[in-house]
């Protein structure tokens, strides 16, 4: 599992599916340390065993 975190939402979709795994369910959270459209959490988190075609949740900043 890569870790997305912490990146622009069109990377982290971008490097998620380049390792064969899917954009899960998107939720929103505002984070004032954090630029807008950044990706805050995933899960499963980074390094975890995920099987091809996995979807991967993620939570996105929204100011």
């Amino acid at each position: 599992m890569p870790k997305v975190t912490g990146i622009r939402l069109r990377f982290a979709e971008q490097r998620l599916r380049a390792a064969g795994l899917a954009v899960g369910k998107l939720s929103y959270q505002s984070d004032e340390d954090q630029s807008e459209g950044f990706v805050l959490k995933q899960t499963p988190a980074a390094g975890a065993n995920a099987p091809r075609g996995s979807a991967v949740d993620l939570v996105v900043n929204r100011e």
